[in-house]
């Protein structure tokens, strides 16, 4: 399975000591997986793992928190190197959930299947035959591109029960994104958009078309993220339109959250992971254009997550609600599997809620879930990788970045911000118009005003201590280093 948590604690490893190791096995993992089998060439998105070392045979379905995991991965990697691989990988997957994982209420589906037609894989495998006639007919070099593509008369594909092979080919590459001219690029496109295209006219495989509330933080958080980090407005858009839905229809006048959503349907009480990630959401959503409605919201979700799922002896989040009361036994645990645990993540947003607010209750929380679990984290840190890769924000160089000025006027200070790989720090902008909410939800604030005849100011502390105001993006860049 791919673990794009431990991907994450990886880059802050070396962002954080200058581990060249760590950086270079994030890199090979994310260089391969994109060249790989799991990876689908044509339609864009990953598959769930896969069964070789190689990346090459996958499991073919796929699932969406995978493709937020990955995104974020992919998102994280490009802000540190700033390789344009890393970047384009993101916005690919994206296109494909944007295209083919998108409801008409604005919710993400849970899955495509592996099957169609009764056979794992169909729709996705080619042999050389039907390849070759295809670009042949429409003027291209078949056999070039068949290399490419790693194809083989025989066929690449073994059935995974049989290990034989049946005459039918993965496309996989042999490295992550070549480096092409832009000619050479423009002719590869039109290959995989013919390919493409013709792969349209089989018969797709089933989509679970469930809108799951904790799925939907998680690609709400990776849009988001990846909407600051890249400049694209229209993924704020979709990670909002998603927002939006999860508020209205799976949010209860108790303040409880559903889990699921389906053909109009909302049902099911939520679990310790749907709060979680939706306020990890909803967090990132306020990075992204740091409108306060969301801090609410995360704030208003996270005192009901509190009351209803925490630990009030021991520390740490159960998995179920306390008014749940059909279950012998309410099991706890931050280990993270395919995707990462709703402690884990929920560390992170009591993190970046004492960050952001100052309010030391949120901190405390977050101590609780680390002193429950101590020997385990000892014992199999590996486990633990998203809620490691969160502990930056207790360290010196966690930091609270507060922006004052209109919008206009900070442009360039936000988008200095913006190309920055600081994944330990809190950001928050302060303009007339949000100053009153902003200081409902972090006293702090309120001290932190325009100067006489300045039109913007920047206070970078740390730990609430503050270094002097900077008010270019000179300054800003000189301050922050590297």
């Amino acid at each position: 399975f791919p673990q794009p948590q431990n991907i994450l604690l990886l880059l802050r490893m070396h962002k954080e000591s200058g581990d060249s190791e760590a950086l270079e096995m994030a890199e090979n993992t994310l260089r391969q997986m994109r060249a790989g089998g799991i990876w689908d060439h044509l339609g864009y998105g990953f598959h769930r793992y896969s069964t070789d070392r190689e990346w090459l045979l996958p499991h073919f379905e796929k699932m969406l928190y995978d493709q937020a995991m990955l995104i974020l991965a992919y998102t994280e990697a490009y802000q540190l190197t700033k390789k344009q691989e890393y970047r384009q990988t993101a916005e690919d997957v994206i296109e494909y959930v944007l295209r083919d994982m998108r409801s008409p209420e604005g919710g993400f589906y849970s899955a495509e299947d592996a099957d169609s037609e009764g056979k794992e894989g169909k729709f996705y495998l080619w042999d050389m035959d039907e390849f070759t006639e295809l670009l042949t007919d429409n003027g291209f070099d078949a056999g070039r591109y068949a290399d490419y593509f790693s194809l083989q008369p025989r066929g690449n594909f073994a059935d995974e029960a049989t290990k034989m092979r049946t005459g039918e080919n993965i496309l996989h590459t042999q490295s992550g994104l070549p480096l092409l001219s832009e000619d050479e690029n423009n002719e590869l496109e039109a290959v995989r958009s013919l390919l493409f295209t013709e792969r349209e006219k089989r018969i797709h495989p089933y989509k679970d078309d469930k809108v799951l509330t904790d799925w939907n933080g998680l690609m709400i958080f990776a849009l988001a993220r990846a909407s600051w980090s890249f400049g694209r407005p229209e993924y704020l858009k979709a990670a909002e339109a998603s927002a939006s839905l999860i508020i209205n229809e799976m949010k209860q006048a108790d303040g409880s959250m559903l889990h699921s959503r389906r053909s109009g349907v909302s049902k099911t009480m939520g679990m310790i992971d749907d709060y979680a990630f939706f306020i990890r959401g909803l967090l990132e959503l306020y990075r992204a254009d740091f409108n306060t409605e969301y801090l609410e919201q995360a704030a208003e979700l996270t005192a009901y997550s509190r009351d209803h799922f925490e630990d009030d002896v021991y520390g740490g989040f159960f998995q179920s609600n306390i008014r749940q009361t059909d279950l012998l036994v309410r099991k706890k645990t931050a280990l993270d599997n395919a995707l990462p645990s709703g402690s884990s993540v929920m560390f992170e947003n009591l993190l970046q809620l004492f960050k952001i607010t100052g309010e030391t209750s949120y901190r405390d929380a977050a101590d609780g879930i680390l002193n429950s679990l101590t020997s385990e984290l000892e014992a199999y840190p590996s486990a633990f990788g998203m809620l490691l890769s969160s502990v930056g924000y207790m360290g010196e160089k966690g930091r609270e970045i507060v922006v004052v000025g209109e919008a206009a006027d900070t442009e360039a200070i936000i988008a200095e911000l913006n190309s920055r790989f600081m994944p330990d720090t809190v950001v928050l902008h302060k303009t007339e118009q949000s100053s009153s909410a902003l200081k409902a939800l972090a006293p702090y604030t309120e001290y932190y005003n325009l100067p006489a005849g300045k039109r913007v100011v920047v206070y970078v502390c740390t730990n609430f201590s503050c270094s002097r105001p900077v008010f270019t993006v000179n300054e800003l860049a000189e301050l922050l280093g590297e």
